[in-house]
């Protein structure tokens, strides 16, 4: 398979996968705000709709841009697996968390989102890898 044609593969789960970790984010933004106790800013349904918008927003073009090429090109020279995952995913988050001085907690949640992404992607290409191969393709 070429670099190109594995590229577009994983750019299409990329997408997939950063609109299912928003959903997991949101849920966990709902999650969060039923638990709280006291006065809140935004009803629960109100923080997971933006926290779904602000994740969409923001990691989508991150995964499109960042994540998926550069897994693709570990995953072409045949260097993908879990750890090289892993850093993927966190890695923004961590940057965010050690560099934006009053905001460690949206580091976080980038890093959580960035992480759930690349997760699924990792399943999605090692089970489409493994039935390509099992089907001689």
């Amino acid at each position: 398979m070429t670099f190109l044609k594995l590229l577009g593969r994983v750019e299409i789960r990329a997408v997939v996968a950063a609109v299912a970790a928003s959903a997991i984010l949101a849920v966990v933004a709902l999650v969060q705000t039923l638990m709280s106790s006291g006065e809140n800013m935004f009803s629960p349904f109100e923080s997971a709709h933006i926290v779904f918008l602000y994740s969409i927003v923001c990691g989508a073009p991150l995964a499109i841009i960042y994540g998926a090429p550069l897994y693709a090109l570990l995953l072409y020279s045949g260097h993908a697996s879990w750890a090289a995952a892993l850093l993927i995913g966190i890695s923004p988050g961590l940057a965010v968390y050690l560099l934006v001085e009053n905001e460690q907690l949206l580091g976080l949640w980038i890093g959580g989102g960035g992480l759930a992404a690349v997760l699924l992607v990792h399943i999605s290409m090692r089970h489409s890898v493994l039935v390509s191969r099992a089907s001689g393709r």
